[in-house]
């Protein structure tokens, strides 16, 4: 594992890169082989409904864990 690290930073960040680009296309591949057509629209994106009941408790949690970092940097 000696030669990535010594790999250029350039090489890295270009190699990273094409690995994310990769898994996203390949992700879009099976979903678009292992889903139907008629499905396709609900398992793509979420529902509106659903997204309008979870941000309210993901924007909660957050906050909390904001609050809980600023009072053990305080104390």
């Amino acid at each position: 594992m000696n030669w990535l690290s010594s790999l250029p930073l350039w090489i890295t960040v270009v190699g990273w890169l094409g690995l994310a680009v990769l898994v996203a296309l390949v992700g879009r591949l099976a979903i678009r082989a292992l889903v139907t057509a008629a499905e396709y629209d609900d398992a793509y994106s979420a529902r509106p409904s659903r997204r309008r009941t979870a941000m309210p408790a993901n924007a909660s949690q957050i906050s909390r864990c904001a609050l809980l970092t600023v009072m053990s940097a305080v104390s």
